[in-house]
């Protein structure tokens, strides 16, 4: 198969799948190296495929997602990193992201696309395994999360469970 085709094949793949698809899955799928897919998804999204890399692999961005999307401001300890992402989920949301400010570097935005207890569950091992941390560490536990949900009755949910576990931070705390 040649590269034009692998390319071609390699969003077909994308479209189909709802979970992302990891550069070694897609090597061994059309036995090539890892580097040769990460350079096929860099040429993809340079002709303007909607390719985003999570930290369990590559999904295709809808171009446009159904839902509810919110910012949730939140402040919790790295211990309730889990509880906060699974009452999240558990409760009609996804994670589409997590973001910081931080005083250097601006912005900082890592996608995430957490739909339920499993992938929370694998994005929890997988920063165990690399003992990278998480982002918000560097601003003493505060940062954010986009979320999407499919009802403004869910999202309603994840707020009142985030205030209970007193995770999520009211707006007017975080301007003073």
């Amino acid at each position: 198969m040649n590269a034009e085709k692998r390319r071609e094949r390699i969003v077909e793949l994308l479209k189909k799948e709802e979970r992302p698809i990891s550069a070694s899955a897609l090597a061994k799928e059309f036995g090539v190296s890892r580097q040769v897919i990460v350079g096929d998804v860099a040429l993809l999204r340079a002709t303007g495929e909607l390719i985003t890399s999570t930290a369990r692999g590559y999904v295709l961005e809808k171009a446009e997602e159904n839902g509810i999307y919110e910012v949730l401001f939140c402040k919790h300890s790295i211990e309730d990193t889990e509880k906060e992402l699974n009452l999240i989920v558990d409760y009609g949301g996804e994670v589409m992201n997590t973001m910081i400010e931080h005083p250097i570097y601006g912005t900082i935005t890592a996608s995430l696309k957490l739909k339920d207890r499993y992938e929370v569950k694998e994005f929890i091992k997988k920063q165990q395994k690399y003992g990278s941390g998480f982002m918000s560490q560097m601003t003493g536990g505060y940062h954010a999360h986009m979320v999407r949900c499919h009802s403004k009755e869910a999202l309603e949910r994840i707020k009142n469970a985030l205030r209970q576990e007193e995770i999520l931070e009211d707006l007017e705390s975080l301007e003073r």
